[in-house]
């Protein structure tokens, strides 16, 4: 079944701070904002790891979830890499 519809990939506009600029993410208080900027400093942390040549899928995992896990709003399920 076709439904007629497009998909349009954006790149993100963020913030200084990392956190995107959104209508929802304009609805944060100051608290909320912070836990979500925990989101983006395990990201950016990830990402450091493997440009700095750490090749251990479980310790970039470990180093993203323990960012995650110092905010004590934000409950990690589970993290996860892949090859794009």
């Amino acid at each position: 079944m076709l439904f007629g519809a497009e998909v349009v990939l954006v790149s993100t506009v963020a913030r200084v701070d990392g956190l995107a600029i959104s209508v929802r993410n304009r609805e944060l208080t100051s608290t909320q904002r912070q836990e979500a900027l925990a989101i983006y400093a395990a990201l950016k942390r990830a990402r450091e790891m493997v440009a700095q040549g750490v090749r251990s899928t479980d310790r970039v995992v470990a180093e993203a979830t323990h960012i995650l896990g110092e905010r004590r709003r934000v409950r990690v399920i589970y993290v996860s890499m892949v090859d794009e």
